[in-house]
């Protein structure tokens, strides 16, 4: 079901996370096409452990680096920040960073 063209305005094929950056359902038709913890009754029990640890992976990757900037726009090259403005605020042309690890291997 999370593949089916028929539910999902955009194609659900093409890795786009920013589908859900303007909207919780991320262009889904129908509430029950993102099926991967279930719906209803028969819901996954640790959808919200699963999330949660989605989240700490993340915090432990970010405070596992030193990131600096490198530039903004297309290219990576500097230049002033433009945004665009809805529910969420985007930079335009995204945001380029160095990452360094501040460990060991």
């Amino acid at each position: 079901m999370n593949r089916s063209p028929a539910l999902w305005e955009s194609d659900p094929e093409v890795f786009d996370p920013e589908r859900w950056l303007g909207d919780p359902q991320g262009g889904a038709k129908e509430k029950d096409a993102f099926m991967t913890f279930g719906q209803g009754a028969r819901m996954c029990i640790g959808e919200r452990f699963a999330r949660g640890e989605v989240k700490a992976l993340v915090a432990g990757l970010v405070g596992s680096f030193k990131m600096e900037l490198v530039g903004t726009g297309e290219s990576g090259k500097e230049r002033e920040m433009a945004f665009e403005r809805g529910i969420v605020s985007r930079l335009i042309g995204g945001l380029w960073l160095r990452m360094r690890y501040l460990g060991e291997w």
